[in-house]
């Protein structure tokens, strides 16, 4: 039995042994914002189901955080809606809504979503299958607060053995709408770096980190896949954020800039000499609509992330089943008495071939594959990850083997990056018009905890030579 067959069989168990141990008195079907399911529980979610989970708030602008794990990962959609917005649900069918989870390499969860609202209400988190495939996703929703607690269950006047008997209303079948992710929008939605992120033409991606040492020598760096110059960034303090809020325009202390001695393709390097927020804003300078997949990284003396910052209140605890369910879907650690020439390695010249086995990376480390490959036709490399996050992966020719070998310079042709129906946690597919070898190059992403993980590398399609 496969790892994953095996963590998703022990989550379908602790789910039914919830149902038969603990049915609650009240009916709940998730169907909607008058019968939200409750948090901090493992339940599964069928083919495109979508599920409903409420919660009060006080509208104290106090912060809220909420964390989803997925099983399998990146199998699910995640929307956080408003008491206006679930008002147009209601009367419209309609899905719109003010944010969605998305990945976080600091936060707990796969998908993770803060924020604050200054309106009292009742707000709602959805979350959506959202496979290709008809296989079933498991998923548990934490969310923690000041200002939030919880609705108070229905009271049902009926028996329990004539409420087991009543058909539940059937829910209204709104029509199915994207997603719209506000991360990243502004100053008020502000990213951890870290990630490679796809910019899409004309967008500007926010970012903000916050300088406990004005003496520290603070680096920023932006990698970019491809055309050096199709991307820039640009550093701004608070002043410079407050004439954005005002007029729009786009005031800075710094941007990027091209060096020979730095990894990075467009950097900047300074001291502050004041503590605080500053953000950095990504933004396309390519003359065209494709895309610009880049990763920005923000290195220095005690700079932090207000994403790290300790949650308002502490997380739900998890029963202790669940916890074991979760445990299991880690893998193991490589056998100690591994044979040689089966670890992977860190150049070209010992490079193995992907053997689809989980491997352990620390910081700062790579490993190196080759793959021999048949011209003109697909391939596919998946990245599996636990935790997620943990690692990528680059796509390298032979001209950028010898390049690296000549400077140390970090030249590819492609890297992983996430898609929400491919099975890895990072994907990159593509052809090359020749026959030959290109280099799968694992690259450990550098997570703030700087803790080692695990990752398995999967190759596949008709371009993969025997």
């Amino acid at each position: 039995m496969s790892r994953s067959t095996f963590s998703l069989l022990g989550i379908a168990l602790a789910i039914l042994a919830t149902f038969v141990f603990s049915t609650p008195a009240y009916a709940q079907s998730g169907t909607g914002p008058d019968d939200g399911l409750n948090f901090g529980e493992w339940r599964a979610l069928d083919f495109n189901q979508e599920q409903w989970m409420c919660f009060d708030y006080k509208g104290d602008d106090s912060n809220i955080q909420l964390d989803v794990y997925l099983e399998p990962k990146n199998s699910a959609d995640v929307n956080i809606r408003t008491p206006e917005e679930i008002d147009v649900w209601r009367k419209t069918g309609e899905n719109v809504c003010i944010g969605c989870g998305s990945a976080d390499p600091v936060a707990k969860g796969d998908l993770h979503w803060d924020g604050s609202f200054n309106i009292k209400g009742q707000y709602c988190v959805t979350i959506k299958h959202n496979r290709s495939r008809a296989e079933t996703a498991y998923y548990r929703a934490e969310i923690v607060g000041k200002g939030v607690t919880f609705p108070a269950p229905p009271v049902m006047a009926e028996e329990p053995a004539a409420r087991a008997m009543a058909e539940p209303a059937p829910a209204p079948a709104p029509p199915a709408a994207e997603s719209h992710s506000m991360m990243g929008t502004g100053p008020d939605y502000a990213m951890v770096p870290g990630n490679w992120t796809e910019l899409g033409f004309n967008e500007t991606h926010w970012y903000v980190f916050n300088v406990e040492d004005p003496a520290a020598d603070v680096r920023i760096e932006l990698f970019i896949d491809g055309d050096e110059n199709s991307a820039d960034f640009l550093v701004r303090m608070p002043a410079d954020v407050q004439v954005w809020r005002d007029t729009g325009q786009n005031p800075c202390i710094g941007c990027g800039t091209e060096d020979a001695f730095v990894k990075g393709d467009k950097s900047w390097r300074g001291v502050f000499n004041t503590k605080g927020l500053v953000w950095v804003t990504v933004h396309q300078t390519r003359q065209g609509d494709a895309p610009v997949y880049y990763r920005l990284v923000i290195t220095g003396k005690k700079v932090t992330f207000p994403a790290m910052a300790a949650p308002a209140a502490p997380p739900a605890p998890v029963a202790e089943e669940v916890a074991v369910v979760r445990a299991m879907a880690a893998p193991p650690a490589p056998a100690a008495d591994a044979a040689p020439g089966m670890m992977a390695t860190d150049g070209p010249d010992t490079a193995m071939r992907p053997d689809d086995g989980w491997h352990e990376i620390a910081g700062g480390e790579q490993h190196w594959y080759k793959l021999p490959i048949k011209k003109n036709k697909a391939i596919e490399v998946s990245i599996f990850g636990s935790p997620a996050d943990v690692a990528s992966f680059t796509i390298r020719t032979a001209a950028d083997v010898d390049v690296w070998r000549r400077t140390g310079e970090d030249p590819c042709v492609g890297c992983g990056t996430t898609n929400a129906v491919a099975k890895g946690d990072f994907f990159w597919s593509g052809q090359f018009n020749q026959d030959g070898d290109i280099w799968i190059v694992v690259g450990h992403l550098n997570r703030r905890d700087g803790a080692p993980g695990y990752y398995r590398i999967a190759v596949a399609g008709a371009g993969v030579a025997k």
